[in-house]
């Protein structure tokens, strides 16, 4: 991250989504496809830019950061600052995948994804993830959605029943946590298409 950036945050994360399709000529996304950060980006693009999409799907998300999920952010912000991103790479991915995949290849390589992870930028991220609230907004969603998790993803499942997006239906991943499309990649492919 720049250090003249502004501080991270979904409302910029979506401008900046904007911005890239301005870029690209496309003045009307077919859809949005957002997961964990990206699932909130794709939910803020739909309140946000409403003509800029036709649908949204939004994976492993919330619509609100919460109170509690704050000091483990704080604390793995830490230890990244102390150890550096490796020494969260290997407690990080094993949240993200059900235990059954721990140690598979597309776990060993996300693992590898993570080490080299900028703890700027992850701090950032964090920061991003600690301070957003959509919840009032969401009733004004017109645009069709899809709400996608993992089984295995916590709570995320049962907490993305709830958002209350007009227009919008879940569909829940077994045998996966919050990367669903690597750890069931087909059940997942087949939500998306028959969205798409």
């Amino acid at each position: 991250q720049a250090s003249k950036s502004n501080d991270t945050r979904f409302d910029l994360l979506t401008d900046d989504l904007e911005y890239l399709l301005d870029r690209l000529n496309v003045s009307k996304a077919h859809a949005v496809l957002g997961v964990s950060m990206g699932g909130v980006t794709a939910i803020n693009f739909a309140i946000r830019y409403p003509s800029r999409l036709e649908r949204f799907i939004a994976c492993d998300c919330n619509v609100a950061a919460s109170p509690a999920n704050d000091q483990a952010w704080a604390d793995r912000i830490e230890l990244a600052k102390k150890e550096g991103m490796p020494a969260l790479a290997q407690a990080t991915v094993e949240r993200w995948f059900t235990p059954a995949n721990h140690g598979s290849d597309f776990f060993d390589k996300v693992v590898e994804m993570v080490k080299p992870a900028n703890v700027d930028g992850f701090e950032q991220s964090a920061g991003a993830l600690c301070n957003y609230d959509l919840k009032d907004k969401v009733a004004e969603i017109k645009t069709p959605g899809l709400l996608i998790a993992g089984d295995g993803d916590g709570k995320l499942p049962e907490a993305m029943q709830k958002f209350g997006i007009p227009g919008t239906r879940f569909v829940s991943i077994p045998n996966a946590g919050h990367l669903p499309m690597l750890e069931n990649h087909e059940a997942f492919m087949e939500a998306v298409s028959s969205f798409v």
